[in-house]
């Protein structure tokens, strides 16, 4: 039985895919070699953290300057690209919570990023931890993020669902001992049948977010 959530943010809860495409281009402008394809780099930003990706990329001294310029665009942009919770997220959200789920978060997201994102967006109250990149030594699919806040929560790994979009996120939820649940409400149709093709069957498929709830509440 399930008795614990955790979400990961983009991609999963909010729309930020254009955001962080202009956040990345213009913190990249200057550092890549014109044979690089812009369209290649975004697709494995989706798979790990902030940071993490840009320092194991371009290197610590690069990589920590270009995560820098990154947060300055995004703080900068947000209020204008940030696309804002996907359809049918802030119905879930509030039937969780009011059943009374323990909810969190666990996302590679950057603090100064998240802050940005709260302050353009109405992100729901309705969370009871927040783990970010800043709180772990290692992103996602390392379960640490995912441990740190089952041990906020004291809830056990067994009985916690794990909601995100990427591989990174079902491998981290799996070391961690819990439900893996593939957010698909983000993707085209195309994306949809190939990822849940490759899907283990111990796996929750979600095309929407009411697919969850009915999951939970059975």
């Amino acid at each position: 039985m399930v008795r614990c959530v955790l979400f990961d943010l983009d991609g999963t809860l909010i729309e930020s895919s254009a955001l962080y495409a202009a956040c990345i281009e213009a913190a990249l402008a200057g550092e890549l070699s014109s044979s690089q394809s812009f369209d290649s780099i975004t697709d494995l930003r989706r798979a790990t953290a902030e940071r993490a990706f840009l320092v194991d990329w371009l290197g610590e001294e690069v990589g920590t300057r270009v995560h820098g310029r990154l947060c300055d665009v995004y703080e900068a942009r947000a209020g204008e690209l940030l696309g804002g919770l996907y359809k049918g997220v802030a119905e879930l959200l509030e039937g969780l919570r009011v059943s009374g789920m323990p909810m969190g978060i666990v996302s590679g997201k950057s603090r100064r990023a998240f802050a940005a994102t709260c302050a353009s967006m109405e992100v729901p109250d309705v969370f009871d931890v927040v783990v970010l990149e800043d709180d772990v030594s290692a992103p996602k699919p390392d379960p640490a993020g995912l441990l740190r806040a089952l041990a906020a929560l004291g809830a056990k790994a067994s009985e916690t669902v794990y909601v995100g979009d990427t591989l990174a996120d079902l491998e981290a939820a799996r070391q961690a001992g819990m439900v893996g649940a593939c957010a698909l409400w983000s993707r085209s149709d195309d994306e949809r049948r190939r990822i849940s093709a490759g899907l283990t069957n111990d796996v929750w498929a979600l095309h929407a977010p009411k697919e969850l709830a009915a999951r939970l509440f059975l």
